[in-house]
């Protein structure tokens, strides 16, 4: 399991934005608590770092330096982007994007083991840096992710969830019959108690069931 964390780094520019208010100030013009508030708010958006480190076979640490991070890493993909939720899966990870100005409208972006479409990008694969999940882009202003051993879920601003992954116990909330959930149960099964076809052995024999049938007979 990957660890993460956020940081503010205190050289940047939101003491900047404050001394630049304080000057104004001082030549006459008296900056209201918005002012000051949205040049911190803005500034810290623009500073803030994801830092990982823990596992990383599956590549939920988002670094693509070891299979073991030891030392809490900078996440480039995610350098001074505004994240605003920040989850740490089993096996991977995910972050929600919303821009203090507006211009980021709640983007959802995972990184990890892809197994079962959990991530959301479309295919089992893993993912060794953090990608968008492009199927929300314009359909769902991300607010927070959940992430679960092998199901993701995402809630968005009008209070609707989204989700995706593996769905044999109904997990994902889709109002799945409970005969495609069995079925998808016996197709689990058989798959997992399946011959391992040798190296000289028909390609055919892969599909075959527990009884030497194929799984479908």
């Amino acid at each position: 399991m990957a660890a993460l964390t956020s940081s503010l780094n205190g050289s940047c520019s939101s003491a900047a934005a404050v001394t630049a208010l304080l000057r104004r100030g001082a030549g006459g013009h008296t900056p209201s608590s918005s002012e000051v508030s949205n040049a911190v708010t803005l500034s810290a958006y623009r500073c803030l770092s994801v830092l990982s480190w823990g596992r990383n076979i599956e590549g939920q640490c988002g670094v693509e330096t070891a299979i073991v991070v030891t030392r809490p890493t900078p996440v480039l993909e995610l350098l001074g982007s505004p994240v605003s939720d920040l989850v740490a899966g089993k096996l991977n990870s995910g972050a929600v994007l919303r821009g203090g100005t507006g211009l980021l409208d709640g983007e959802a972006w995972t990184w990890g083991c892809g197994k079962a479409g959990k991530l959301g990008h479309g295919s089992g694969d893993a993912v060794h840096e953090p990608c968008r999940v492009e199927s929300l882009v314009s359909r769902a202003s991300v607010l927070s992710m959940a992430l679960g051993d092998h199901h993701s879920l995402f809630l968005d601003g009008g209070g609707g969830i989204w989700s995706c992954g593996e769905n044999k116990e109904g997990q994902c909330g889709l109002g799945t019959p409970l005969e495609v959930i069995a079925s998808q149960h016996r197709r689990a099964f058989y798959e997992s108690v399946a011959p391992r076809p040798s190296a000289g052995a028909p390609a055919s024999m892969s599909a075959a069931g527990p009884s030497g049938r194929g799984s479908g007979g």
